[in-house]
């Protein structure tokens, strides 16, 4: 039993019946400690403290250990991993797959998954959860409380993570110091530079036409610019590798 109680309190209070038995306690003894009041049961599966509130962190723990659960998703990922706008969500969306059922007494929202999700599971606060990267690009497409800069910090980080480190928010002027544009992210010794792309400010005609006018203009000044979307942040390997081809292929400039 001070085994269980250890590991609860590392895990918010929170702890699955498969783990309950891997440390010794046995159907019989469970169903004393619920009836005692020391433990209860807010799905199946699901062992808590008995004197533990359910906060968020409790909650969002019950239903990633409940089963059929992969892990927590969406907007309640993105509370657990501090993202800004997302401190009061209070929704514990999670990943299941089919038959996954937590009780609704844990305010649980299941997404279905067919799987093929592992890679892009962390933890937070020891929770299994859905990565920045994946829960931005899995919110971005609906969700417009998503700061913009949120989408260029994960993707300079997915890009320093491959060796390419760039400058933030780096301002390109003609050559009178007029502001042409600034680029969400940037090598200037080699005028290479990154956007970082969404539909909802670059679908209409007007906007892609301000797009390719502002383009030209970069390009007469020696700048190349690669777009990031949304859905790169999945899958970073066509982006990595033409900013490693333009990195590597273009002499510095002073």
């Amino acid at each position: 039993m001070r085994a269980l109680i250890q590991l609860m309190a590392d895990q918010h209070g929170v702890a699955s019946t498969s783990q309950s038995r891997a440390l010794g306690i046995s159907r019989r003894v469970e169903r004393r400690l619920l009836a005692d009041g020391t433990l209860h049961s807010p799905c199946p599966g699901v062992l808590t403290a008995g004197a533990a509130p359910l906060t968020f962190d409790a909650r969002a723990m019950a239903a990633a250990l409940a089963p059929g659960v992969v892990c927590v998703s969406h907007g309640a990922a993105a509370r657990l991993h501090r993202l800004d706008g997302f401190e009061r969500h209070d929704v514990v969306d999670v990943l299941g797959e089919q038959g996954a059922n937590p009780n609704e007494r844990l305010g649980v929202v299941v997404h279905r998954t067919r799987g093929g999700i592992a890679e892009h599971v962390v933890d937070a606060r020891a929770i299994p959860v859905l990565s920045v990267g994946a829960t931005l690009a899995l919110l971005a497409p609906a969700d417009t409380r998503l700061p913009r800069s949120w989408f260029q910090r994960i993707a300079g980080r997915i890009l320093a993570s491959a060796g390419i480190r760039l400058v933030d928010e780096y301002p390109v002027r003609d050559r009178r110091g007029i502001l042409l544009a600034e680029l969400d992210l940037a090598d200037p010794t080699r005028k290479v530079g990154v956007e970082c792309q969404s539909w909802r400010w670059h679908a209409t005609p007007t906007a892609q036409h301000q797009d390719a006018r502002r383009r030209g203009v970069l390009r007469q000044l020696g700048w190349e610019v690669v777009d990031v979307w949304w859905s790169d942040l999945r899958h970073p390997d066509r982006v990595i590798g033409e900013l490693l081809y333009l990195l590597q292929s273009r002499a510095v400039r002073a």
